[in-house]
């Protein structure tokens, strides 16, 4: 056997062995990222078994909550929350129920309910805030479609259980004496038409009907 035929050899027999070390190596990478993928996959399982179940949680403390609201006002209705899964996003939608019904709230009846539900959800949903604002709120007109009689005054008591159970500061803007009346204190604001005066009333009484 020549030279040149023995470095061929050689050459092949050192190019196999670099190939089977290679191949060791690719194997053992295969491994590792099989591995690393497994509990990617586990993880995400466990992911999406805990975001699920905080939904579910999350979905009954809410219905509660707002529906106890609600019934403080309206006996009869309820709050239901509906999750709305795609491929990239999760909707929460909610409905009112009327004895297992779903409300058509565009009447006079579910404006009011509208009402309830927007100035209790605020309460409700800063429980649930990771860094927590202050516990302040601003109602405009918070009970503008309730009416009078005793939708109103279950609003006015509602009012005070937000504030004074809860802890909440509240500051209302209303046009409703009544409302004004349960507040710890009053402020009147009258435009001339050039310009605004805020006066601090002692007794809401000066508000006269």
């Amino acid at each position: 056997m020549n030279v040149s035929k023995i470095e061929r050899l050689e050459k092949l027999i050192t190019e196999q062995q670099y190939d089977e070390r290679r191949a060791v190596e690719l194997k053992a990478q295969i491994g590792r990222e099989t591995e690393s993928l497994n509990k990617f996959r586990d993880a995400r399982q466990i992911c999406q078994v805990v975001l699920a179940s905080t939904q579910v949680q999350f979905k009954i403390d809410v219905e509660a909550l707002m529906t106890l609201a609600i019934q403080s006002v309206f006996n009869r209705f309820e709050f239901q929350l509906e999750w709305k899964t795609g491929a990239t996003r999760s909707d929460l939608n909610f409905n009112v129920l009327d004895r297992g019904n779903v409300m058509n709230l565009e009447d006079d009846l579910g404006c009011s309910i509208l009402d309830v539900i927007s100035l209790s959800s605020r309460p409700v949903f800063h429980q649930y805030q990771k860094d927590k604002s202050r516990k302040l709120f601003i109602a405009d007109e918070p009970a503008k479609w309730v009416g009078q009689g005793v939708f109103l005054e279950r609003t006015c008591e509602l009012l005070r259980q937000i504030s004074h159970e809860r802890g909440y500061q509240l500051i209302i803007i209303t046009h409703e004496k009544r409302i004004a009346e349960i507040a710890d204190k009053a402020f009147w604001v009258q435009n001339d038409g050039v310009q605004s005066t805020i006066s601090e009333l002692d007794d809401i009484m000066q508000l006269g009907d």
